[in-house]
């Protein structure tokens, strides 16, 4: 291992293997293994294509590496999203890794409170200052529930850069963000897996870009 991003560590290859490393998700086709490195310093998320099949690791894993690490050098310094450690070669790149658990839909739940989805737009509003649109959030797990109650956003790999004012791509993302929050079912909420309740015959009413049992 060398040195990477603030003096963090940057893995080699030969260090994906062995003791400290976690399988957070296999990927298939095209998608890469997610790892969870917890070796010399701080825990590292690693994304790897390596174990693909060869068509993919010479013509699309490349071009997905380099995507994901040029989304995450330019949202760097937002809160909220990972930094990127470096790449590890070309078909695989180190990230910081951010404690959370990984929000999912579900018609029973605790609610969030609004000043969750408040920080979560105050996330997409720096994403959209640097000209980058995030189009995966209809994937809740992407999104992540920090130990202090913070959101913060990962996989990048499904965002882009677009060359369009920052009011347009803001509206995009809140628009995507209130799709998610009402599935087409009113009583969808943002749970945490393992915290559920009866809603029962709770109301069901809106805050921003959630939505609130009361």
């Amino acid at each position: 291992m060398h040195g990477g991003a603030l003096g963090t560590l940057l893995l080699k290859r030969a260090d994906l293997e062995g003791p400290g490393i976690a399988v957070l998700n296999l990927g298939g086709f095209a998608n890469p293994d997610v790892l969870l490195v917890q070796r010399d310093g701080p825990p590292q998320i690693v994304k790897d294509w390596g174990r693909r099949s060869a068509w993919v690791r010479v013509l699309v894993a490349p071009w997905l590496a380099r995507h994901e690490a040029a989304m995450l050098a330019r949202a760097d310094g937002i809160e909220g999203v990972p930094r990127l450690l470096g790449r590890i070669d070309r078909l695989a790149l180190a990230m910081e890794y951010l404690e959370g658990q990984p929000l999912r839909r579900h018609a029973h739940g605790r609610a969030l409170p609004p000043s969750f989805f408040a920080a979560l737009e105050s996330i997409l509003d720096g994403l959209a200052q640097r000209g980058v649109v995030y189009l995966d959030l209809r994937s809740p797990t992407n999104v992540l529930l920090t130990p202090r109650g913070a959101p913060a956003l990962v996989d990048l790999g499904s965002a882009i850069a677009l060359p369009l004012p920052r009011r347009w791509i803001l509206g995009l993302e809140r628009s995507a963000l209130a799709k998610v929050t009402f599935p087409g079912r009113s009583t969808a909420i943002w749970v945490i897996p393992g915290i559920t309740n009866s809603i029962g015959s709770s109301t069901v009413s809106t805050f921003s870009s959630g939505l609130l049992i009361a």
